[in-house]
């Protein structure tokens, strides 16, 4: 099984290869701000070139949708759906959140290909949190053990927007954080944690994660079968390769003036 995973929505472009049935990895990883149109495709060719796998041989294409930056969410998945349309590959789009969801999982050795997750003691949800334009946060809140029968989503609360101390009063007892938005997180906590949440964190009832705070195109590829929505037939949805954005763009059309 060939897979290739790409993510451009945030800070870096990365792509990995999963190679063969031993699931070897070739992965590169650029940080960058900027630039990810030039940068993507040229390191997709580079990661094929050094597996010797042709674009005949991917069995699929995982690419992280969002959210994230609107020209990075939309460089990805352009670049997905060109390769696919282009050599007939199946693409799989997967969030942001659930790209780190299961980086956490296999950070703690806790995956396995039916689900069956163990959590820590005190522990019932996991809320992924990202960083948000303004200072603003994105999260999406997980329980720890989804149906075997469903995607890595089940279960899982709609993805919102709110600022840190929205979230922070959100925060439910026996929740574990992961994301990069955890640090901004933790800098308002200093003066701004509610008395019931700093109690929680001193108790461990509310943990802080060591996993990647951002997608792992390695954990993407090598854990491809995880993000497949388990329903009758298995069949691709359109859906799954659609950008996910929780806020407006900044970007606006100028407005007609009257008269003109």
């Amino acid at each position: 099984m060939n897979i290739l995973a790409l993510e451009s929505c945030g800070g870096a472009c990365s792509v990995a290869l999963c190679k063969g049935e031993n699931g070897s990895l070739i992965y590169r990883n650029t940080p960058m701000r900027r630039g990810h149109a030039e940068a993507l495709l040229p390191m997709v060719q580079d990661v094929m070139t050094e597996a010797a796998v042709a674009y005949d041989d991917l069995e699929s294409i995982v690419v992280t949708r969002g959210p994230g930056t609107f020209a990075g969410v939309r460089v990805g998945l352009a670049a997905a759906r060109g390769l696919a349309l282009a050599h007939d590959i199946p693409v799989r789009g997967v969030s942001v959140f659930e790209a780190i969801l299961v980086g956490h999982k296999v950070h703690y050795g806790s995956v396995d290909h039916d689900y069956d997750y163990e959590p820590r003691a005190h522990e019932e949800h996991i809320m992924v949190l990202l960083n948000a334009p303004r200072g603003a946060l994105y999260a999406q809140l997980f329980p720890y053990q989804p149906s075997s029968e469903k995607s890595v989503e089940s279960g899982a609360q709609a993805p919102f927007m709110a600022s840190p101390q929205e979230v922070t009063d959100l925060l439910k007892r026996g929740t574990v954080l992961v994301g990069e938005g955890v640090e901004r997180l933790r800098i308002i906590s200093a003066d701004g944690v509610p008395d019931r949440v700093a109690e929680w964190l001193r108790e461990g009832y509310i943990t802080l994660s060591e996993a990647s705070g951002v997608p792992d195109t390695r954990v993407m590829a090598s854990n491809y079968d995880l993000f497949q929505r388990r329903v009758a037939g298995n069949e691709e949805s359109e859906e799954s390769a659609s950008p996910l954005y929780l806020r407006p763009p900044d970007a606006r059309l100028p407005q007609r003036v009257s008269g003109w």
